[in-house]
């Protein structure tokens, strides 16, 4: 074979490694790759408590605030639906308060990102309720303890039972004492056994406070939701006054109230 075609031979090799090249270029700039996303979920460390208090004698204080550093540092909003206890950032705050259990800010921020951002609600309680264990009387532990059971879990007993203590400390808002009748009625589910512990507390509180107003609005909506009822079902012995003395308005086959209302009731996620 003579140098002529060799010469040719490399010429024609090195014009179809340009061709490539450019078709690659080509390629690039048009498409995009696809993006490879890996949740945090799947790629979150979490080591096993046994072995963390193992290998942490005398530096459980240090390994601990170590792992709250880290989980800061590292948090996501991704949303964990399942109710497993094994979101890696519950198995995070359980690990950072096996290893210091008065790690009171693990309990107060980690009890709050689970149920908020998290929406981890099984996970939330576990760390509430570990963190009540050793802080029995912590107010901030207690409130967005009872918010998760009244508003989350929709566990209005044992709401009912946290907010009547909150009720004591002087940082609590005034709002709980309308609160808790509510949640009272969601529980019980009686209009009629309600309407007078709220109007006990609309008796002994100071007039012309904001939260007057606000049960004179709720004996307004229960009275006239028992009142209403009773007349449209055409029972007995139905009251056809407003709490106001005013007298509900026969509208074709129905009575309705003399004034607009909402009804008394909780607000509930879907």
């Amino acid at each position: 074979m003579t140098m002529n075609t060799y010469s040719l031979k490399n010429i024609s090799y090195l014009f179809m490694l340009a061709l490539l090249l450019s078709g690659a270029g080509l390629i690039h700039t048009k498409f995009s790759p696809p993006k490879i996303v890996i949740s945090k979920q799947s790629e979150a460390i979490n080591v096993n408590n046994e072995l963390v208090r193992l290998f942490s004698s005398g530096l459980e204080r240090f390994k601990s605030s170590f792992l709250w550093v880290t989980t800061l540092i590292e948090s996501d909003v991704e949303k964990y639906n399942k109710r497993d206890q094994n979101s890696w950032m519950f198995l995070r705050f359980k690990s950072i308060t096996e290893l210091d259990p008065k790690f009171l800010r693990a309990y107060q921020f980690g009890g709050k990102y689970l149920s908020i951002v998290k929406d981890d609600l099984v996970g939330a309680k576990y760390i509430f309720e570990k963190g009540l264990s050793t802080y029995p009387n912590n107010y901030e532990l207690l409130f967005n303890y009872a918010f998760l059971l009244a508003f989350e879990i929709y566990d209005y007993k044992n709401a009912v039972i946290y907010y009547k203590k909150l009720t004591s400390y002087p940082q609590a808002p005034h709002f709980l004492k309308s609160l808790i009748p509510k949640l009272m009625y969601q529980q019980q589910g009686s209009l009629k056994e309600v309407f007078p512990i709220v109007l006990s507390i609309f008796n002994n509180e100071p007039e012309g406070t904001f939260l007057k107003k606000k049960l004179k609005k709720d004996l307004y909506a229960i009275k006239a939701e028992i009142d209403l009822t009773c007349l449209n079902n055409k029972e007995f012995n139905c009251d056809r006054y407003d709490i106001n003395g005013d007298p509900y308005i026969k509208k074709g086959d129905n009575f309705v109230s003399p004034k607009p209302f909402k009804r008394y009731k909780l607000f509930k996620k879907n």
